[in-house]
């Protein structure tokens, strides 16, 4: 079996990333069934009277019909109506219908294609962007695989996006069709080759007037507005090209095909690959189509929910969905998970069948799929950024509840909420209720579980009683206390010992509270593409930046951090960049958590959705080397739990430590 490589490739033109995995015996076609024959409506493979039998049954809804039987049951090539039964039976009898009734019909190399109009459902703040009506197609030789046109792809992916400067050409008599946004932005989907390339996928994906693997989207302040400025970019700020990508559909057994020059995709494929980076997802089931995030469907009181979960539970999928499930499934992490290189993985398909997994979602059963996807998200990647999110629609929630299976809630997991509990206890009991900001003698506390931010408005309210609970509020707060009142405070300690992570945006405003400079860069570890998010902030909350705005460092503070196993994501990059910074910082407690991704989301074919550490991934430049922060930071100091909450003990050491 090839493995999934990932590599250079030279080409007359480029050189392009190479994403592969030929995952041997799943390919998807229908070739090995029996041919159709025109009039067949049960498949038995010839034309009888049950035939006709069973079209009235499909009439009177008591039967359902696949696209197979649809095509076969249309045998005057307009639809099927109580007329098929007639001609049938006309056949039967000897009668010359002038049709082919009986005889073999040409499905050609990608089959017969049908196309169906369909409502797509989606949140109210979509309507009028995209269309409500929505072109899927279905192919004879692959069953219930829906299908997009791409041309009808790229218009969904401009609107959804809010994409201009956007141009489809289509070259090779139907075979290429290559998009262009500006002048050299590109994808291409190649028929003949089977794949779609990409010039600079990160910057394609991205929604107009923003920027790839941005920290601060929509917070950003322009200084000629006027409106209040909370972020301003730093002329460092800078986002570098990744490779060009080329992802070939042939070697995950996925379909492309071809009809009357027009080229498709399955539907799945497309989500993969442009919609689900943005945190929607577009998912077909059962001819409906919905789109979504994880916030609406999560929502059990939501229409759009109800819906989702309103279709009729199945036991089993047809084994082309089966198949295709696996491989797209394959495709889409291969692409997706950030932490491949870490966790040692070289191709999902390998490391699904490593784990015990691949022959669980071949099953074809709905209840052993699901139940796949949490095992995979909690006990296999075990990386506290992936979790479960909810089940197929196809899952029977009435009969089985998956999150009683003990891989729900892994061991890993279990252990960490075990070890915060533990942690939260130790504190409790030295320190009583934790103040967000605490002066002892000459040394400041701040406090707090986790990065929080609101809206940007919510910051510039009059008369407002600063909400310490939330860490834009927190910083300012402090600053305004080291600066008046507490100004003779010689150390500032930050302790994050118990932060889980949290908002990205809180996390670099915090950043810059403390050093004066905020730098999180941001890599896509498949296309090399690095984002430096270097921003300044308004830290008063004055409405302005300017030299008014000083960072505990700028006030001549020393600094120290608190961390753990439990300081994880956003609660492991703030010390750790923070560190890689300014050396003199001084790191007390245990080594942090990790948690290097920004999250992401994976929607299955089937409808499951599962959170992943997505292929964002943070590190720290030191040096122009990028500094990988999933291992954590290591402290200057080693304390035990019990010392960590000890804050008279933390006082004098961090006094001692920095010769006050």
């Amino acid at each position: 079996m090839k493995k999934l490589s990932v590599k250079k490739i030279c080409a007359v033109v480029l050189s392009a990333v190479l994403l592969t995995s030929t995952i041997s015996g799943l390919t998807v076609s229908a070739a090995e069934k029996t041919p159709l024959i025109l009039g067949d409506a049960n498949l038995d493979g010839s034309v009888s009277v049950a035939d006709a039998t069973e079209i009235q049954k499909y009439l009177a809804d008591s039967a359902d019909f696949g696209i197979r039987q649809e095509v076969v049951s249309n045998v005057d090539n307009t639809e099927v109506n109580i007329n098929s039964v007639t001609l049938i039976q006309k056949y039967l009898s000897g009668y010359d219908t002038q049709l082919s009734i009986g005889q073999p019909v040409d499905e050609g190399e990608d089959g017969i294609i049908v196309e169906k109009t369909t409502k797509l459902n989606m949140p109210a703040v979509m309507e009028g962007i995209l269309e409500e009506n929505q072109q899927v197609y279905y192919s004879t030789k692959y069953n219930d695989i829906p299908f997009i046109e791409v041309n009808d792809s790229l218009i969904f992916f401009r609107d959804f996006l809010e994409k201009s400067d956007f141009n489809i050409e289509t070259s090779d008599n139907g075979n290429i069709v290559i998009c262009t946004i500006g002048n050299d932005l590109t994808a291409e989907f190649n028929y003949s080759e089977k794949y779609i390339a990409f010039s600079d996928y990160d910057l394609f994906i991205t929604k107009k007037d923003s920027l790839p693997m941005d920290l601060i989207e929509n917070n950003e302040s322009k200084s000629s507005s006027d409106e209040p400025v909370m972020f301003l970019r730093s002329p460092y700020d800078h986002y570098y090209n990744g490779d060009p990508i080329r992802i070939s559909l042939e070697d995950y057994s996925i379909p492309m095909l071809k009809d009357n020059g027009k080229l498709f995709i399955p539907l799945s494929t497309f989500n993969d690959i442009f919609i689900s980076q943005t945190e929607y997802v577009l998912v077909s089931i059962d001819e409906h189509l919905f789109f979504f995030n994880q916030g609406i469907i999560l929502d059990t009181s939501n229409e759009l929910t109800q819906l989702y979960y309103s279709i009729e539970p199945k036991e089993t999928l047809s084994e082309e969905m089966t198949k295709f499930n696996y491989n797209e499934l394959c495709l889409n992490l291969d692409l997706r998970y950030g932490l491949k290189d870490t966790h040692k993985i070289k191709d999902f398909d390998s490391y699904l069948n490593r784990m015990g997994l691949k022959k669980e979602y071949l099953s074809g059963n709905v209840y052993r799929i699901d139940k796949a996807n949490i095992q995979l998200s909690t006990a296999c990647f075990a990386d506290f950024h992936s979790t479960y999110v909810c089940s197929s629609p196809y899952f029977d929630r009435g009969k089985y509840n998956i999150m009683d299976e003990p891989t729900a809630n892994s061991k890993t997991y279990m252990d960490r909420y075990k070890r915060f509990a533990y942690k939260t206890a130790i504190r409790s009991s030295i320190l009583g209720e934790v103040e967000p900001y605490e002066r002892r003698g000459d040394t400041a506390f701040i406090t707090f579980d986790g990065f929080a931010a609101k809206s940007k408005a919510d910051y510039y309210n009059e008369n407002k009683e600063p909400d310490l609970t939330d860490t834009i509020e927190l910083f300012s707060y402090s600053l305004e206390k080291l600066k008046n009142e507490d100004s003779d405070v010689k150390n500032v300690v930050i302790d994050l010992s118990c932060n889980t992570g949290g908002n990205s945006i809180a996390c670099v405003y915090a950043i810059y509270a403390v050093l004066g400079s905020s730098n999180i860069s941001v890599l896509n570890p498949i296309t090399n593409a690095l984002r430096q998010n270097v921003v300044e902030c308004d830290l008063n909350l004055d409405g302005k930046i300017d030299e008014n705005d000083k960072s505990i460092k700028a006030l001549g503070k020393n600094i120290a951090l608190i961390t753990s196993d439990l300081s994880f994501s956003c609660g492991n990059l703030f010390p750790c960049n923070i560190k890689y910074e300014d050396a003199n910082v001084l790191a007390l407690g245990q080594q942090s958590g990790g948690g290097a991704c920004v999250i992401g989301y994976v929607a299955t074919a089937t409808g499951s959705l599962m959170q992943i550490s997505s292929n964002n991934q943070l590190v720290s430049v030191k040096n122009g080397s990028l500094m990988d922060i999933d291992h954590g930071l290591t402290p200057d100091i080693y304390l035990t739990a019990n010392r960590m909450y000890d804050r008279d003990y933390v006082c004098n050491l961090v006094s001692e430590q920095f010769g006050n």
